[in-house]
């Protein structure tokens, strides 16, 4: 029989974004393996779907004595172990505790962290992007996501109207707020000011609902504007 062949397994889990980590360390070649997940339910799936990765490498390997490492002791192995019977010759299932998995768990952290800037810099980059949209244009765009009361006040103020013949109320601050803060004119964006002020029952001067939001916040609503888009777009070439 070869010598065992250990492959150790770990994940890390961020509850506040459903995105994990995953790692393992191959100690027959000493290789490392990371990926990140997105749309992640749990930690419990997080470490499940590291011990698969560990099995996907053995079977591309060929390995035929092999000895997967891993540190939830809650994990039901079975159905993987019913997947391998027949694909490696001898296997085992291995439980440590976490502080014996210490180079794992780094590259699980390492590969949620790469995860998380790759993120931001397609935030960055998007947008950047809208940004180098004329102030019209993005008005033009913001009509995908606006509602109904929202929309004809966008086009009264594109179309230099005085007044779209209503007011809003402050459930539609925030959607302004946005709006106004991607507007780089600042000539329009004094005239867009003065224009919503005149179409909310509130005094917006007296708020300070204007104030620059995050990167975060500016990229989230650009992607539904675009999201939007596509999906009226997939609609009309169906």
């Amino acid at each position: 029989m070869t010598p065992n062949k250990f492959l150790i397994s770990d994940a890390s889990f961020d509850m506040r974004t459903d995105s994990a980590g995953i790692g393992v360390i191959d100690l027959h070649t000493k290789r490392k393996y990371m990926q990140k997940l997105e749309n992640c339910p749990d930690s419990q799936y997080a470490e499940y779907r590291a011990l698969i990765l560990s099995a996907q490498i053995a079977l591309q390997n060929k390995y035929d004595n092999v000895v997967f490492v891993y540190d939830n002791m809650t994990l039901n192995v079975k159905m993987l172990d019913k997947h391998l019977i027949d694909r490696i010759k001898h296997y085992q299932f291995l439980w440590l505790k976490r502080e014996y998995l210490h180079e794992a768990d780094k590259l699980a952290r390492k590969a949620h962290e790469l995860q998380q800037t790759i993120y931001v810099e397609q935030i960055y980059d998007l947008v950047q992007a809208y940004k180098s949209y004329s102030d019209n244009s993005k008005l033009k765009t913001m009509m995908l996501i606006a509602t109904s009361e929202q929309r004809k006040v966008l086009k009264a103020f594109i179309d230099k109207e005085r007044h779209a013949g209503f007011q809003l109320d402050e459930k539609n601050i925030h959607f302004f707020r946005t709006a106004y803060g991607l507007i780089q004119n600042n000539k329009l964006k004094k005239k867009f000011l003065n224009f919503l002020n005149r179409h909310f029952y509130i005094n917006i001067f007296d708020r300070e609902i204007f104030k620059k939001q995050s990167k975060k916040h500016y990229a989230a609503f650009i992607q539904s504007i675009f999201d939007t888009y596509k999906q009226k777009t997939l609609k009309t070439t169906s």
